[in-house]
């Protein structure tokens, strides 16, 4: 289908570039990063996610275990939504 049409296959390949850069970040957040690290990333990106859902954040950003989100954000500095 993109072989006819000029416009979707920019369209495809916009989308595919975004989708390959969120995995880039998210491997290199696995990784490299420190779960305090994560947490404050998610909160910088989605300050109203604790909001939403508080206990299962730790399990989405690749924490071992659910405990570790209180011990964490014990020591994090939350903005104002």
């Amino acid at each position: 289908m993109c072989e006819n049409s000029l416009a979707l296959a920019n369209f495809s390949r916009r989308v595919l570039g975004v989708l390959l850069a969120n995995m880039e970040k998210r491997v290199h957040s696995l990784q490299h990063m420190t779960a305090k690290e994560k947490y404050q990333e998610l909160l910088t990106e989605h300050p109203d996610i604790l909001l939403r859902a508080p206990l299962g954040i730790s399990s989405y950003r690749g924490s071992v275990r659910s405990f570790l989100i209180k011990k964490v954000l014990a020591d994090i500095s939350f903005p104002n939504p």
